[in-house]
């Protein structure tokens, strides 16, 4: 294959690549990495980009309600 098609094949394992790695991290290196990132904007919400293997990506942390927090609590 050539043309746009290696370019989509790669660009689709570099974010399989990143998200292997995000979903490999605990709790801990989660908020090691977005406390690195500084915030660049808060709202309803916190935007953030972090680097994972140098790419940029970016995060929103939003704020869970109660319920959401006790159900995860269960899990």
């Amino acid at each position: 294959m050539s043309g746009h098609g290696d370019e989509g094949e790669a660009r689709r394992e570099r974010h399989l690549r990143r998200a292997s790695r995000l979903q490999a991290m605990d709790d801990h290196a989660l908020r090691a990495v977005l406390k690195a990132a500084g915030n660049i904007r808060e709202g309803w919400g916190t935007n953030r980009v972090v680097r994972i293997d140098g790419a940029p990506v970016f995060v929103k942390s939003l704020p869970l309600t109660a319920l959401e927090y006790e159900r995860a609590a269960l899990l």
